[in-house]
């Protein structure tokens, strides 16, 4: 479950800081966009002092959204596709088991602070999720500083056994920082570089 929400990327970017401090529109008028498009747009994250790679392989416009291949490779090495779709009305996750129930919708656009959503968060069906979003706000990271939107969520256990997330989501790129919490165990997970995909 952790590590489909940790969802929410092939050029190696070279040491440099990155400071985002507008929007990244889809177009005149449009909602920005807080999630790259372009194929060969890779992220490198540190979790814990391990690193971890996202790369986008594949991406097709269907019905006004984008459809979005991202090979993962986590802090084990492990390797993994996850499919993500971003439209008007946000970000989800539609790999696991987002494929058999309703896809997770991780991040709501057009952004408002405060809203809050509920969804389908993962394989626990012992879990219930409320998000609920903030800022933009400024946050630095090892890439650099970025203005980006909070999105605080909160998995209710019935067993007591809460868990509690936090999500920075910055224009362009997409996820640049995510915390959890489950009392005894906190994981933070940062980018450290980001790469531009292809035109």
């Amino acid at each position: 479950m952790i590590q489909l929400l940790a969802s929410l990327f092939i050029l190696i970017c070279p040491p440099q800081r990155v400071v985002i401090l507008a929007p990244a529109s889809g177009g005149a008028g449009k909602t920005p966009l807080y999630y790259p498009t372009k194929l060969g747009a890779k992220w490198v994250y540190d979790l814990n002092g391990k690193e971890e790679t996202e790369t986008i392989t594949a991406v097709e416009k269907k019905e006004g959204a984008f459809l979005i291949t991202v090979h993962k490779v986590d802090e084990f090495g492990r390797e993994e596709d996850v499919e993500m779709k971003l439209a008007a009305d946000g970000l989800f996750i539609l790999t696991g088991l987002a494929k058999i129930h309703p896809p997770s919708h991780v991040l709501k656009l057009p952004h408002k602070a405060g809203a809050t959503w509920e969804t389908y968060t993962g394989a626990w069906p012992l879990w219930t999720s409320e998000f609920t979003a903030h800022g933009p706000e400024r946050i630095e990271v090892p890439a650099g500083k970025f203005d980006a939107i909070r999105v605080e969520a909160t998995d209710a256990g019935k067993l007591g056994n809460d868990i509690r997330r936090t999500y920075w989501y910055a224009p362009g790129i997409g996820l640049v920082k995510y915390v959890s919490d489950h009392g005894k165990t906190k994981h933070v997970r940062t980018l450290k570089s980001f790469t531009l995909g292809k035109e």
